[in-house]
C-alpha cells in the first residue's frame, strides 16, 4: 500500500497531537490533585485563583498557540514542496497553494488571538461584581 504525500503528513500530524495528548494525561495522572498545592501557593503570594472567562481565555491562547505552530509547519511543507519542484509547473502551482493556504492560515490564527487577548484582558480588568454576601444574624 502506498501512502501519498498528504496522508503522510497527515499521519505525523495525527501521531503528534496524540502523543502530546498522551503525555498530558500521563501528567496529571503522575501529580494527582495538584490543585491544593497551587492554591496555596497563590494563597501565601497574594495571587487570587483564576475566573472560568480566565480559564477559557488561557485555553483558548493555547489552542491558538498550538494551531499557529501547525501552519507554521505546513508553510515550511509548502517551501520544501517548491525547492523539490525541480521546474515543473504543477508541483510549484501545488507549492504556491499550499503557501498561501497556510499564509492565510497564520494571519487568520493572528487575528484570533489578538481578538482573544484583547478580550480576556477587558475580562481581567473588569470589577467584581459578587454580590452573594450573605451576613449572619
Amino acid at each position: 500500500m502506498k501512502l501519498g504525500k498528504k496522508s503522510f503528513l497527515y499521519i505525523i500530524i495525527i501521531i503528534f497531537f496524540c502523543l502530546f495528548w498522551l503525555s498530558i494525561s500521563q501528567a496529571a495522572l503522575k501529580f494527582g490533585d495538584v490543585n491544593t498545592g497551587i492554591s496555596a501557593t497563590a494563597t501565601g503570594s497574594g495571587l487570587q485563583t483564576p475566573t472560568w472567562p480566565i480559564l477559557v481565555a488561557s485555553v483558548i491562547k493555547a489552542v491558538l498557540g498550538l494551531s499557529g505552530a501547525v501552519f507554521f509547519v505546513l508553510f515550511i511543507y509548502g517551501g520544501f514542496m517548491w525547492m523539490t519542484a525541480a521546474g515543473q509547473p504543477e508541483k510549484i502551482g501545488a507549492a504556491k497553494k499550499v503557501l498561501i493556504n497556510a499564509i492565510i492560515g497564520m494571519a487568520l490564527i493572528a487575528l484570533a488571538y489578538t481578538i482573544t487577548y484583547f478580550i480576556s484582558t477587558a475580562i481581567e480588568t473588569l470589577p467584581n461584581t459578587n454580590t452573594n454576601t450573605t451576613t449572619t444574624p
